[in-house]
C-alpha cells in the first residue's frame, strides 16, 4: 500500500509524503517524536499495532487529525470500525488508483467533493 500511495502522491505538485513507517508502533513513535502530519494514511493490517489501534491512539492524541484508512477488507464492515476508531475516511485498496487522491483531498479540505463516498460520517 505504501508504494501505491507514494506513487500517487509523487505526481501531485501540491502534495508530498513526509514520512513512512513499516508498522503501526513505528508510525506512532514517529509522530510522538515529530508531531502529527497534515494527514495520516494507514492500512488496517499493520504489524505490532494494527491500523485501527493506531487510528484510535492518534484520534485520542489529536482529535482533529484527518486519518484515511485503506484496506482490502470489505468496505461496509471495516469502514464502520475505522470511523468508530476516529478515521475520517476509508478507501479499499482496489479503489486506490481511482479514488485515493480524491479521498486525500476531501479529508484535507483542499478539494472538497460534494458527494465523496470515502468520508466517514459520525453518528
Amino acid at each position: 500500500m505504501r508504494q501505491g500511495y507514494r506513487m500517487l502522491i509523487d505526481v501531485e505538485p501540491d502534495l508530498f509524503l513526509c514520512g513512512e513507517a513499516t508498522n503501526g508502533l513505528e508510525a506512532l513513535e514517529m509522530m510522538l517524536d515529530s508531531g502529527p502530519p497534515d494527514l495520516v494514511i494507514t492500512d488496517i493490517s499493520l504489524k505490532r499495532m494494527n491500523g485501527l489501534e493506531l487510528t484510535k491512539y492518534l484520534h485520542e492524541l489529536w482529535p482533529k487529525l484527518p486519518i484515511l484508512v485503506s484496506s482490502t477488507y470489505e468496505k461496509y464492515r471495516y469502514a464502520k470500525a475505522a470511523r468508530d476508531a476516529g478515521a475520517g475516511g476509508y478507501v479499499q485498496k482496489c479503489d486506490l488508483v481511482d479514488d485515493g487522491i480524491g479521498a486525500i483531498r476531501c479529508l484535507l479540505g483542499v478539494d472538497p467533493c460534494r458527494e465523496c463516498s470515502h468520508l466517514l460520517q459520525r453518528p
